[in-house]
Order: C-alpha cells, then structure tokens, then sequence
C-alpha cells in the first residue's frame, strides 16, 4: 500500500501509513520504507520516478495561479521529507 501511494503521490494516505507502521503502533516503519515491490524498487524510487513539470498559469482574471503539477510536486516533496525522517528517526 506503501508503495502505491507513494507512486500516486497521495501525502495524506502516506502520513497515514508511516503513523501507523511507527513504533507507537505496528513498529514495522524501518520494514516498510524500505520494502520492495516485485520489481524491486522502494517506495521512495516510486515517489521520485514520476518527475515534476512544475509551471503557472494564467488565471481568467490575469492572476497566475498554481497549477495541478505544481500541487502534485509540492505533496511529493512533502512526502519524501516525510520518508527520509521515518528512516532517519524511526517516527514519520
């Protein structure tokens, strides 16, 4: 599930793993971050395999606006600070 989605880029279902693989519940955080598919590749690879195409656009009223990539692209980030803290502390 881990694996999943991180490649969909889904923050709020990822926090909600880590949180419940951390030690205060399943204890098996360290397993899943650094589990791998049948292809063999990580969660995290998942996350970063996508790319960004980060850019604005133009609004109707003339105002530049985010636009849905640059949305995806700051969840991912989020994501990936929050991969690399559940290894680094074992707490995501």
């Amino acid at each position: 599930m881990l694996h999943l989605s991180c490649n969909i880029g889904n923050a709020k279902i990822v926090n909600f793993i880590l949180k419940k693989a951390g030690p205060s519940h399943l204890g098996v955080l360290d397993k899943m971050i650094n589990s791998s598919d049948e292809l063999g590749l990580a969660p995290i690879y998942l996350l970063c395999q996508r790319g960004f195409r980060v850019k604005m656009k133009q609004a109707s009223c003339g105002v530049a606006e985010l636009d849905e990539d640059y949305k995806e692209h700051l969840d991912r980030c989020k994501i990936l600070n929050e991969l690399i803290s559940g290894v680094e502390s074992g707490l995501p």
